[in-house]
């Protein structure tokens, strides 16, 4: 979707198998916009980075729901919960 120069994409989750690329979903998007990815898990964030990717939001960690699972998430995720800064100086 795109307005007035920014472009928001969504990703499913990344256990779908029928789950598109970035690459795929950005290809024709200008790289002058501003980009919002939806990207339901916050994996492979050096993969949004790469592509330019203004701005991510992502859920599904559910970080803190229930004591220990809050262990798990940091195991797994670069950033489970908050935000971060990652290509800006």
């Amino acid at each position: 979707m795109s307005i007035d120069g920014i472009d928001i994409i969504g990703r499913d989750d990344c256990t779908n198998g029928s789950r598109k690329s970035l690459d795929s979903l950005i290809r024709n998007i200008q790289v002058s916009h501003f980009i919002i990815l939806l990207d339901h898990q916050p994996f492979h964030l050096e993969e949004t980075e790469a592509q330019n990717v203004d701005f991510q939001f992502s859920g599904h960690t559910h970080y803190g729901q229930v004591w220990p699972i809050s262990w798990i998430e940091d195991a797994i995720y670069e950033l489970a919960y908050g935000k971060m800064k990652k290509g800006i100086p």
